[in-house]
């Protein structure tokens, strides 16, 4: 096993860590993958948006979908969330049943008018927000039924919540359990007592544990976060947060920095990290994923890590081939190469009552997205497929790529050479590897690349 101090020798040096100034200049522009109506306005609207989405549903050549469903409601807003989402004032309460109804008439709408889904392999259920539980475990059940009545959920259909762990105990775990439910994702954030008061989290670590511990010795597939960058949090607490949420049975670990949004800035001036020591930051974020393979755990996908039955269904889904159908405020969904939205609440709430479902835009990829798409699963699933690569961009460009990012320690290659692994390096700079595909996919071929991948290949082996 790799000691950490080589690990980061080893990953700096292929950032130039050398220089200093560059080094910590590089790591600055970090960013996250961006969807694509992020990155072009959506194109279809109204009654063209229905037909389209109904039709790339019918044609789409995935034999299987999964679901997403959206609650965009948290008991509070915790100060460092950059998410959509509503704290649960006394004046939004009574938009908790509401909701519940909007959902299942959405359901209901794409049951009935979209009838090739009713036949199709659903391979799981994901409920994400906000928290899912704000709208009960009848709310959750009410849903969950609805979905049942029109699509062919079965053994094989995997059940799956986002929640806090506030939000848990031993009688809603058994309910949820009771209901169907069998993976469970908990936003833990940290166990450190002194960062968890400073970010709002109001129960004890040792609450927490307790929770989590239940929940694994009841049967659930248990996975956590770890927020690189939250204040006071050093290599330190990671080590301790990991390991002690291993032995409590702990699959999967989401591992990622702190992002700073029109949301959550008010939180980065009060704790005074509105300019974090990124060079600190990206060590963190190694020494995550360092303890994490330390401890059995392997990349699933670029930010998670996993051992035991932790699959991760909805977010390996792309991977997979499979389709997304999506219910909620401002979810993203998609068929083949058709990408659609829904609109946030108000627009979501008008689309529902006038007997629609909601979406607010669509837009279908060009040959090129679609290229583009089918490179960036590969990156997004944490073990890129050469051969993928190949078929898609030609020898040439293929190992034009992997040289750029072998060279700057996105990745490593197997002994044999047929497969590769992302390092912490390309799951930091994910949004550069994805740049990289961008540029590369309208660039001419460079024949002369061949020969001397084949050398860089061989001397970046395991």
């Amino acid at each position: 096993m790799q000691t950490f101090e080589s690990r980061i020798k080893e990953q700096s040096w292929c950032l130039g860590g050398y220089d200093q100034e560059a080094f910590v200049k590089l790591l600055k522009e970090r960013d996250m993958p961006r969807p694509l109506w992020a990155r072009r306005p959506m194109t279809d609207s109204g009654e063209i948006l229905l037909r389209n989405v109904c039709e790339a549903a019918e044609k789409s050549p995935a034999d299987a979908f999964c679901i997403y469903t959206h609650v965009p409601y948290c008991r509070t807003r915790c100060g460092y969330c950059d998410c959509y989402s509503f704290p649960l004032t006394p004046s939004r309460m009574p938009e908790l049943p509401v909701y519940t109804d909007l959902l299942c008439r959405e359901i209901a709408w794409w049951g009935k008018n979209v009838p090739v889904l009713t036949t199709k392999r659903l391979s799981t259920v994901h409920f994400g927000g906000g928290t899912p539980l704000m709208i009960g475990t009848d709310g959750l059940r009410k849903v969950l039924e609805t979905i049942r009545k029109f699509f062919k959920v079965n053994e094989n259909t995997e059940l799956a919540l986002e929640s806090t762990s506030s939000d848990l105990n031993e009688k809603v775990l058994d309910e949820l359990w009771n209901m169907g439910f069998t993976r469970l994702h908990v936003g833990v954030q940290t166990l450190c007592d002194p960062i968890r008061k400073a970010v709002g989290r109001k129960e004890t670590s040792r609450t927490v544990l307790e929770k989590l511990r239940y929940a694994v010795e009841k049967g659930w597939i248990v996975s956590t976060d770890v927020i690189i960058g939250l204040p006071g949090y050093t290599e330190k607490e990671i080590q301790k947060d990991i390991t002690k949420m291993e032995t409590a049975g702990v699959e999967g670990f989401s591992i990622y920095e702190l992002v700073r949004s029109p949301r959550n800035r008010a939180f980065f001036e009060y704790h005074n990290i509105l300019d974090p020591d990124m060079e600190a930051m990206w060590r963190q974020f190694q020494y995550a994923f360092w303890m994490a393979e330390k401890l059995g755990y392997h990349h699933l996908i670029y930010n998670h890590m996993v051992k035991g039955r932790d699959d991760n269904r909805y977010f390996t889904s792309p991977a997979r081939g499979e389709d997304l159908l999506s219910f909620g405020t401002i979810a993203d969904g998609y068929f083949g190469d058709y990408l659609y939205r829904h609109g946030e609440l108000d627009q979501y709430r008008t689309g529902i009552e006038a007997g629609k479902p909601g979406l607010s835009g669509g837009l279908c990829r060009t040959a090129e997205e679609s290229s583009y798409a089918r490179l960036e699963r590969e990156i997004r699933g944490g073990n890129p497929d050469p051969a993928v690569f190949i078929n898609t961009l030609g020898v040439s460009k293929a190992f034009q790529l992997f040289q750029t990012w072998l060279s700057h320690g996105y990745m490593r290659i197997d002994r044999n050479g047929d497969s590769a692994e992302l390092l912490p390096n390309g799951s930091w700079f994910i949004q550069k590897m994805l740049n990289d595909i961008s540029e590369i996919l309208s660039a001419p071929d460079d024949p002369s690349v061949i020969s001397s991948i084949q050398t860089i290949l061989s001397d970046h082996k395991e």
